[in-house]
C-alpha cells in the first residue's frame, strides 16, 4: 500500500470523505472514531520503561529516538561538564499500535520521555525515580533532568484521530545564523498492515497568534529512527560558563526523505490549530505530494 493510501485511510475513518480508499459507511465511521482537537500534552511514558527500538512492553513502535552531542559552532564555549550534560539524556518518541474489535489496526496512544543509561540499557527517567532506578545524577545533573522534564509539557497534540495524531514539539533551531525558536510539528499514523508512518516539518511564530510555513519542506522519517543529533553552540549564550535555555540548537529536521510542498498546503501544514473539515483537506493534500515524488 502506497503512502497516499496509507493516510488517506486515516482520514477515510474521520467519516469525513471515503470515496478515496473504498466504500465505508460514514455514520458507522463517526461513530467508530474517536475525535480530539483540544490541545494538551503528550502522554509520558512511564519511568522505568526500557527503550528499545522494536518496541517495549507497553509500546509497539519506537517513533524517534534522539542522542544528542554538542558538535558545531562555539563548542569550546561548553565546559566538559556542559557537554557531558548535553549527552547524558536522550529524548524518546514511542507508539503503540493497537487492533480494535474489528480486528483493524488503530493508533492506541503516543507517548515522550527522556532516557539515561542504566547498566547499559536506555531508560526512561523522571524527577521521583531517577534514584530508585539507578540513575542517581547528583545536584547538577538532577537540576539540568528537571529542566529537560518541565520541556515537556510543552509538546502538546494538536489533533487526534483513531488512526494518527499531530503534535508541536517547541525547538530552538540555527536559522540565518542565529538560535530561534521554532515548532517542529509530526503528523504519526498507522496503516492498514500496522506499520506507523511519520512526517515533520518546521514552523515560525512561536509565541504569536498564528504560526507560519518555514521553507515549504516536510521530511517523511525512516521507521525506528535513532538519531544522533549534532547540536549547534552559540557562544554569546553562556554567562560565567551557564549556558541560557537557547545556547544550544538543532541545525536541522530529523534526517530522512524530504518533499517541497506548495504554498497552499504549507499554509494548511502552518494551522494552529484543526476542525475535521481543515484536517482532512490538510491529509488529503499531504499525502498527494508524497505520493507525488
Amino acid at each position: 500500500m502506497s503512502i497516499r493510501q496509507s493516510i488517506l485511510r486515516t482520514v477515510c475513518l474521520l467519516g469525513i470523505f471515503c470515496s478515496a480508499v473504498g466504500a465505508i459507511d460514514t455514520a458507522e465511521a463517526v461513530e467508530a472514531v474517536s475525535r480530539d482537537f483540544q490541545v494538551r500534552p503528550l502522554e509520558r511514558i512511564p519511568a522505568g520503561t526500557e527503550i528499545k527500538p522494536e518496541g517495549t512492553q507497553g509500546w509497539s513502535d519506537l517513533v524517534l529516538f534522539v542522542k544528542g552531542s554538542l558538535g558545531k559552532g562555539d563548542v569550546d564555549a561548553a565546559s566538559s561538564t556542559v557537554r557531558d550534560y548535553a549527552a547524558l539524556f536522550n529524548l524518546a518518541y514511542m507508539a503503540n499500535v493497537a487492533k480494535d474489535s474489528e480486528g483493524n489496526y488503530t493508533l492506541d496512544k503516543i507517548g515522550i520521555g527522556f532516557t539515561t543509561k542504566i547498566d547499559g540499557r536506555d531508560v526512561v527517567i523522571s524527577s521521583d525515580t531517577h534514584k530508585p532506578l539507578g540513575a542517581d545524577l547528583g545536584m547538577i545533573g538532577g537540576a539540568v533532568f528537571s529542566a529537560n522534564e518541565r520541556a515537556l509539557d510543552d509538546i502538546v497534540q494538536v489533533a487526534r484521530y483513531r488512526d494518527g495524531v499531530i503534535f508541536d514539539a517547541p525547538t530552538i533551531m540555527l536559522r540565518d545564523g542565529k538560535h530561534k525558536k521554532v515548532i517542529v510539528r509530526f503528523f504519526v499514523w498507522v496503516s492498514p498492515q500496522g506499520t506507523v508512518g511519520t512526517v515533520c516539518w518546521a514552523l515560525d511564530g512561536y509565541g504569536h497568534p498564528e504560526y507560519a510555513p518555514i521553507d515549504n519542506d516536510v521530511v517523511l522519517l525512516r521507521p525506528h529512527l535513532v538519531e544522533d543529533r549534532v547540536m549547534h553552540v552559540d557562544g554569546n549564550r553562556f554567562t560565567f560558563g551557564i549556558p541560557s535555555e537557547d545556547a544550544f540548537a538543532v541545525v536541522s529536521l530529523p534526517p530522512g526523505r524530504e518533499y517541497k510542498v506548495d504554498n497552499d498546503l504549507a499554509t494548511l501544514l502552518a494551522k494552529k490549530q484543526y476542525d475535521p473539515q481543515t484536517f482532512f483537506t490538510t491529509v488529503q493534500k499531504l499525502s498527494q505530494a508524497l505520493s507525488a515524488n
